[in-house]
């Protein structure tokens, strides 16, 4: 396994990956440093920087506002990529921002047609998201670490390929 850092190509390939992919495994950490996952969706803005929304009163939420970090994976259905990335998360207070990015993420291409498909998921989101700081909040999550995990085209072995770092 190879591990090198990104060309700029390979940062756009990065950015297309998150493009494409909307459901990441989001980690944080509690106050009693127990690690705690949940899956959420999420958008991404060109510079890589990734929207999250989630309950006020939910366990991720009370631990992003305590350690301010937080770490995401996000794979493909066949599992030839994924991305792994740490930073640090703040949150969103500015309503029409967060209204703009509660769109964002609740309106995606991909999710929606999942909507027009029917499909029955167990977490597909609210057709009307509430972007209230009250309910929810909005967090941005700047990546101090990102790395690309791919097959490589040529040679067919896998390799990470770090982007942020």
């Amino acid at each position: 396994m190879l591990t090198r850092f990104a060309t700029p190509e390979e940062r756009n390939e990065a950015l297309r990956f998150l493009r494409e992919n909307i459901f990441a495994a989001v980690a944080t950490v509690s106050s009693e440093q127990r690690p705690q996952v949940a899956f959420m969706y999420y958008a991404v803005d060109p510079d890589l920087t990734i929207f999250i929304m989630t309950k006020r009163d939910s366990r991720k939420c009370r631990n992003i506002l305590e350690s301010g970090v937080v770490a995401l994976a996000i794979g493909n259905e066949l599992g030839l990529e994924s991305v792994q990335l740490e930073g640090a998360a703040k949150e969103v207070t500015v309503g029409a921002e967060t209204a703009r990015r509660a769109e964002s993420i609740f309106r995606s291409p991909r999710l929606m047609s999942m909507y027009m498909g029917k499909q029955k998921l167990k977490f597909l989101p609210s057709m009307n998201p509430t972007a209230d700081s009250v309910k929810n909040a909005l967090f941005a999550i700047k990546p101090d670490w990102l790395r690309l995990l791919r097959v490589n085209p040529k040679s067919g072995d896998s390799e990470f390929v770090t982007i942020i770092s």
